[in-house]
């Protein structure tokens, strides 16, 4: 009797593991030829009229990162959970996660995680930094190699008396991606001005 109880409630706590387990979200192979353009990943300062051509394609890119984003459902689920962070009467209150709690519930799964980085070197790249909280992946390349990788080329940009470079066309990305990876930073280097990457 004891032992069926405990198979039972040993199932059951599979099941909720399971239940709670966070989906992969990169089914596909991660094919190269099918893309899907990232809107917006152009600087607006990267303008044809400052444009000076483009960079020497051995000029490394020192940090690039990959940005993904929770799904749906746990952006539901995270939503909730800030709500209940602010409230006196929740069990939540103020209860604050660890990035690697974050991770667990909010980011990406480590298969999905294992998946970005396998990609990203066997395009050449080096993995610079994970996130602890699995919602990113810094890597460091040649500029020729981000120029075929995400369909674009990296130029110089003079404005203003400075030099910079940015990426000229809008960045691609292999479809299987879409939905998971939502920018890709580090791809220019003017000053931040709020909401560009």
């Amino acid at each position: 009797m004891a032992r069926a109880f405990f198979r039972i409630l040993g199932l059951s706590l599979l099941s909720l593991a399971a239940a709670n387990a966070q989906q992969d979200r990169i089914t596909g192979l991660i094919d190269p030829l099918r893309t899907v353009t990232l809107p917006d990943s152009v600087h607006p300062r990267a303008q044809p009229r400052y444009d000076r051509g483009a960079v020497d394609p051995s000029t490394r890119l020192g940090r690039v990162t990959l940005l993904t984003t929770p799904s749906a459902r746990q952006q539901a689920d995270l939503d909730e959970l800030l709500r209940e962070q602010q409230l006196p009467s929740s069990p939540n209150y103020r209860k604050w996660l660890t990035p690697e709690q974050f991770g667990e519930r909010f980011g990406l799964s480590a298969n999905d995680m294992a998946k970005l980085v396998s990609w990203l070197q066997s395009r050449g790249f080096q993995i610079e930094e994970l996130a602890r909280a699995r919602n990113w992946v810094a890597f460091s390349g040649a500029a020729e190699r981000v120029d075929r990788t995400f369909r674009t080329a990296i130029h110089r940009y003079e404005t203003d008396g400075e030099t910079h470079f940015a990426n000229s066309t809008e960045v691609s990305l292999p479809l299987a991606l879409q939905g998971v990876v939502t920018a890709v930073s580090g791809l220019h280097d003017f000053p931040h001005t709020g909401g560009q990457l």
